[in-house]
């Protein structure tokens, strides 16, 4: 039997079968579906700062209400929501995804990939963390965060908490298999940029540490939905979630703090770095003090008030005084670049040595101190040296994603606001702990002015930082639009982000490079004969 077929038909199946190139999407489109981890950075960079601002804004609603002993700024069943409001959203809709978006941008670039492990598994990783956070405030909204009056907005509240820390979770594990699997050939772990080592060691620490708390969420979920009998209903959510926004935990927050310092003063210094196994090894101890610490304190809160945790808590200073060391050593010997994320990265740095002094305090049976104002003065002065980080990385690696520069004398203008916006915040609630140990739930003092006085220190604290945070977005957008052209290479650098085209392309790198030392550009420049 023979089957023939007319011209026309051969004509069509020709047709059928050519290949069409692929058409990438573009404008709002191309961000919503972007594999690009650049974007995906960008996209948790430029949420956390947002969310930053609303959780100022709660911030200075709670520091008007100690303004007047009469409680008419804010309804009294409001404060205890608020005041949980602020604390989870400063941590996990504000620092954990700001210095995540941070490793998300820049990390892959660092150690040579073509892009970011598991790319759709990252860009999942955010678009679930903002639903989920988009839901956390709609919770507390509807009287429904810890302790609150109503059913359902509690069990929402549960949900949504939960779909964040498994967003968080996620991106960790992106971030730290492409350190692992994603280098460049010849690039050892010792041999990686320090941003990339704290974004391994910081993203194990969060997978080791956030299953935990979502392991509790887990509970007092079905505890909640189903009897409510072991875990105290919506009044024991708060206890049985509270680790996640305590000493040492927090410090685990703050980790990224000390690569992005590490990483801008080696960049900026424009010399070989030496004594790189006892930076990492610093910041590898600061992961291993806050992961263990912390589980000693989920299992036996009274662990706070034990010698062991003082010790501890004291030993956090050991490697934030090594990193400053590191730092101070770098810059004596190199031929130092001042800049705005200069300035933001060693002030970070200052202020989470402050915090992990005073951090100690706390363990102190006799300072009563546990469970008082002064643990809140503490969780804003750690998280807020995160923020001075976070601003300092996306000044300072801006060029990559952009190709433009941002106004190096504007952005200095905010160093200032930036860094009495936290000092103010956090020194209100240590002073209130210390002097009369108020309790961290309740804003008022015992009936004197100095109550009013914190309030107005507080609200110009966070007015200040409002003020930083609204011109670091003014000025990303202002460079995006119209700033000079950044080039490639705008510090002089060392690392590898630094050989890419600025902006740089999809895929990062044209084609396989091996290195052979931990600044490979410093070799090649130095090759060339050029004046490093």
């Amino acid at each position: 039997m023979t089957i023939t077929t007319s011209p026309a038909d051969i004509a069509a199946d020709a047709a059928d079968s050519v290949v069409r190139p692929y058409v990438a999407p573009t404008g709002l489109a191309a961000w919503f579906t972007t594999g690009d981890h650049k974007r995906i950075g960008r996209l948790y960079i430029g949420s956390s700062l947002i969310f930053g601002l609303a959780t100022a804004i709660v911030g200075g609603l709670l520091s008007l209400e100690r303004l007047d002993s009469a409680k008419v700024v804010l309804p009294e069943n409001s404060v205890g929501q608020l005041l949980s409001l602020y604390r989870f959203g400063f941590a996990f809709l504000v620092v954990v995804p700001l210095l995540m978006g941070v490793a998300v941008a820049v990390v892959p670039m660092q150690v040579g990939a073509q892009g970011i492990a598991f790319p759709r598994a990252t860009a999942l990783s955010f678009w679930t963390w903002l639903i989920g956070s988009g839901l956390l405030i709609g919770a507390y909204a509807s009287n429904g965060g810890p302790g609150g009056g109503q059913s359902e907005g509690v069990a929402l509240f549960l949900t949504s908490l939960a779909l964040v820390l498994f967003a968080l979770i996620t991106a960790s594990i992106c971030v730290a298999t492409t350190v692992v699997t994603g280098r460049a050939a010849g690039m050892n772990l010792d041999r990686v940029p320090a941003l990339a080592w704290a974004g391994l060691v910081w993203s194990a620490g969060l997978v080791l540490s956030l299953p935990v708390v979502l392991a509790n969420v887990i509970l007092l979920s079905v505890d909640f939905r189903y009897g409510r009998s072991l875990f105290g209903g919506n009044v024991g959510v708060a206890k049985y979630l509270d680790m996640a926004i305590r000493q040492p935990q927090t410090y685990l927050y703050a980790v990224p703090v000390l690569g992005i310092a590490a990483d801008i003063v080696a960049t900026l210094s424009r010399a070989r770095q030496t004594m790189r196994g006892v930076l990492f090894a610093a910041i590898g101890l600061s992961v291993l003090l806050g992961v263990g610490v912390d589980m000693q304190a989920s299992l036996n809160p009274d662990v706070r008030n034990q010698f062991l945790f003082i010790v501890a808590s004291l030993a956090f200073v050991l490697p934030v005084v090594i990193v400053l060391g590191w730092c101070g050593l770098a810059l004596k010997n190199g031929k130092v670049k001042a800049t705005a994320a200069l300035a933001f990265a060693v002030l970070a740095l200052l202020l989470l040595l402050a915090a992990a002094l005073l951090g100690a305090l706390t363990g102190f049976k006799g300072l009563d101190l546990v469970g008082s104002s002064y643990e809140n003065g503490h969780f804003n002065l750690v998280l807020g040296s995160a923020v001075l980080a976070g601003l300092a990385a996306v000044f300072h690696w801006s060029p990559k994603f952009t190709g433009r520069l941002v106004s190096d004398a504007l952005a200095k203008l905010l160093v200032l606001p930036a860094l009495g916006g936290v000092v103010l915040i956090a020194a209100v609630e240590l002073i209130m702990g210390l002097a009369d140990s108020v309790p961290a739930d309740r804003l008022k003092d015992t009936g004197s002015d100095f109550g009013k006085a914190a309030g107005v220190a507080g609200l110009i604290g966070q007015l200040l930082l409002v003020l930083a945070v609204l011109g670091a977005l003014g000025l990303l957008v202002r460079a995006a639009k119209n700033g000079d052209a950044a080039g490639d290479d705008p510090w002089d650098g060392q690392t590898l982000e630094w050989a890419t085209p600025s902006p740089a392309p999809f895929a990062n790198f044209a084609e396989g490079i091996v290195v052979s030392s931990p600044e490979p550009l410093f070799d090649l420049k130095h090759a060339a004969g050029k004046d490093a």
